[in-house]
């Protein structure tokens, strides 16, 4: 398939748009924040890896397929749905890398059919690795970010995310060892299933937005009930996911799940929906959440930079924060050591990362293994259900429950020493501890970024191809100039100022 095609349907250029996000007037947040406002692929990879959930943004759909196009489909990849089908419906609901439609069976079953975007599996694995080798050259690089650390991570995880075989067996899985009666799963017909088209029952179910609204306009008694019952199911899946099935679900934006209230008993149901990002938790990363929250709460004295290390942290990136680890912790487990009611809307991790760690926050996430990146997102998207549900919750209640026998059989982490070189980011031998760099025109400002001064080693890398051809035409040699600043123990004051058209560019060391 061409690429061209491809980008129609799920904005699969990565190369293109990262090298558009670079050198564009949103360069200051980085490459891959500077992603997320693209269709498709390009804004999944920059959500993983700025540990953001869906729907901390809006990213532009995706162009959707023809309902010509869905049949041809339909009928390559699933022929006995094909054949099956009595009607199925034009409307649908479009992602970023699929899109999904109500259809009616011979047999008389309702279901719902999701139907991948053509050619994703033969492109995936080439333009994760143009962006991995764009964003090892981008600002984030100097935080330590490499394509070693995630390319073949994200090759694997977006492989088996499009893999819809896959993510039947995860959604019966999870509809197993999640065991509570108020859980829906939707059912999947493997017989009419493949790698590229999933059926399952449809299950209808009401957004926690239009419940809120449903509660606040008419005040029905039963949708208040619901509204106040609603962040304790959410609480309760989230900790049985983790405690109890070492399986969780990693898009939990509010399309991938709702609610169901029965008119007579007043009973509220969770419908869960979407099982291809999922993270399977081995022993040893269950122990280490519970033994988190449990320091968090101050329960255990757990040193932090042990903790984090025990969980596949680099803890030699992580020293810019040493002294901080003990405030950002608790802070971003806020959620699950509040006691008593947790108002999800005072919370705002971005923000509280900001405050604590400001521009180090990159090396927290450049640091931080793949995993728990993904289960930093997932609490983000339950964070974000909380909100829109609108109501408080004693998460921390019910998580002591099910994290007891995890942090009863953990080993407590070891007290954390440094035995290895210090990072050029935080010894007392540099002159500066930050490099910025600057591009405005006129009084505008495009570009205002601020690093370590380790990132100096690297500055031509992380000057555009095509501004630093320019640059070195009027007689700086980058490369030369990055080897003498290090040497020198980036001394502060002013690396280089260029005028290029309509465009100023400065970088300084502080």
């Amino acid at each position: 398939m061409r690429l061209g095609k491809l980008i129609k349907y799920s904005g699969i250029g990565i190369a293109a748009a990262a090298r558009s996000a670079l050198t564009g007037r949103r360069a200051r947040e980085y490459l891959v924040t500077s992603l997320l406002d693209q269709p498709g692929l390009p804004a999944k990879v920059a959500q993983i890896i700025a540990m953001r959930s869906s729907m901390d943004t809006t990213p532009r759909p995706a162009a959707r397929m023809t309902m010509e196009e869905v049949r041809q489909r339909i009928e390559a990849d699933a022929p006995a749905l094909a054949r099956e089908i009595d009607r199925i419906s034009e409307d649908a609901r479009v992602a970023s890398l699929s899109q999904v439609h109500e259809a009616k069976l011979k047999s008389g079953e309702h279901v719902a059919i999701k139907v991948q975007f053509p050619g994703l599996a033969d492109e995936i694995a080439r333009q994760v690795d143009d962006f991995v080798d764009l964003a090892a050259r981008s600002p984030a690089r100097a935080y330590g970010f490499t394509r070693e650390s995630w390319g073949q991570f994200l090759k694997e995880k977006l492989l088996e995310e499009i893999n819809y075989r896959a993510e039947a067996r995860y959604q019966d899985e999870f509809r197993a060892k999640v065991r509570a009666p108020w859980l829906v799963v939707p059912r999947v017909f493997e017989a009419y299933s493949s790698t590229g088209v999933l059926t399952q029952s449809f299950e209808p179910s009401t957004s926690p937005e239009e419940l809120r609204g449903l509660r606040d306009v008419i005040g029905h008694k039963h949708i208040r009930d619901a509204a106040k019952m609603m962040p304790e199911i959410m609480a309760e899946m989230l900790a049985r996911a983790i405690f109890q099935a070492n399986l969780i679900h990693c898009d939990l934006n509010p399309g991938n799940y709702g609610f169901r209230i029965d008119a007579e008993s007043g009973s509220t149901s969770l419908v869960l929906y979407d099982f291809g990002a999922m993270l399977r938790l081995n022993d040893d990363q269950v122990k280490i959440i519970a033994r988190m929250i449990a320091r968090a709460c101050g329960e255990i004295d757990d040193d932090w930079m042990a903790l984090l290390g025990n969980a596949g942290f680099d803890t030699v990136k992580l020293e810019p924060l040493s002294g901080r680890l003990h405030q950002l912790m608790p802070a971003l487990l806020e959620p699950f050591r509040a006691r008593g009611k947790f108002d999800p809307a005072s919370w705002h991790p971005g923000r509280i990362t900001d405050e604590i760690a400001g521009s180090d926050k990159w090396w927290l996430r450049t640091a931080g293994p793949p995993w728990f990146l993904y289960l930093m997102r997932t609490v983000q998207g339950w964070h974000h259900g909380l909100k829109l549900i609108g109501e408080p919750v004693d998460s921390r209640r019910i998580f002591e429950g099910f994290m007891a026998p995890a942090l009863a059989s953990s080993m407590p982490a070891r007290r954390h020493e440094n035995t290895g070189p210090q990072t050029p980011a935080t010894s007392d031998s540099w002159n500066s501890r930050h490099l910025r760099v600057r591009v405005q025109e006129g009084a505008v400002t495009l570009v205002d970024l601020e690093m370590p001064a380790i990132a100096v080693g690297n500055l031509a890398d992380l000057v555009p191809g095509d501004v630093a051809v320019r640059i070195e035409a009027q007689g700086l040699d980058l490369r030369k100039m990055a080897t003498e600043l290090t040497a020198a123990r980036a001394p502060r004051g002013v690396v280089f100022e260029a005028t290029l058209g309509a465009r100023h560019y400065r970088v300084w060391l502080d």
